[in-house]
């Protein structure tokens, strides 16, 4: 059952209230103990036997709770994000740098940025990443922008212009989405 749990939490949207999943898994947890336990608890009430205190194991279920919980604040908390490392430029403006990318590098990147006019402390969000590969800038745009051909033909503007801050052309340009999923890819050469 809970590789079916986590199968369909996979399908659904990211945006089903997670209601939709706990509600009904605590109503068949209920059943099914009913199902597997409810004759030896009834055979043992009947011969006089007493169940735990409720108590005890709403009390162990709630420690159990905190316990998760405050793993996964943890590590939300001390994780670095998909992106990497973060700077602010201004007061909104973020760049994410990672892999062989410096901080040195994503300041320069935020400098050009801004000379570009592309951040103007609205809370735009880029990312940087270098490897063997090459250059990675990773723009994060508003829905559906990534499919206007427009904005493709702007952006490789930008490019071209902040080439020089992050070591020159060429560079892979990603359009993501707020959830960080890429949407587009292209390489200014």
């Amino acid at each position: 059952p809970t590789i079916a749990i986590i199968a369909l939490g996979i399908c659904l949207p990211a945006k089903t209230p997670g209601m939709l999943l706990v509600i009904p898994q605590v109503v068949a947890m209920g059943f099914l103990a009913r199902w597997l336990q409810g004759s030896a608890v009834e055979a043992h009430r009947n011969a006089g036997g007493k169940l735990a205190s409720m108590w005890k194991a709403a009390g162990i279920g709630v420690v159990g709770l905190i316990v998760v919980f405050g793993g996964i604040l943890l590590h939300a908390v001390f994780s670095e994000n998909d992106l990497g490392k973060k700077i602010t430029i201004g007061t909104k403006d973020e760049i994410y740098y990672r892999d062989a990318a410096t901080e040195d590098q994503a300041r320069a990147l935020g400098t050009a940025l801004k000379t570009e006019g592309y951040f103007t402390d609205r809370g735009a969000t880029v990312a940087l990443a270098k490897s063997a590969d090459g250059t990675t800038v990773s723009f994060v745009v508003g829905d559906g922008a990534w499919n206007n051909p427009a904005t493709a033909a702007a952006f490789e503007v930008v490019v071209r212009n902040i080439a020089p801050s992050v070591g020159g052309l060429p560079i892979k340009v990603r359009f993501l989405n707020r959830e960080i999923d890429v949407k587009k890819e292209f390489t200014v050469k």
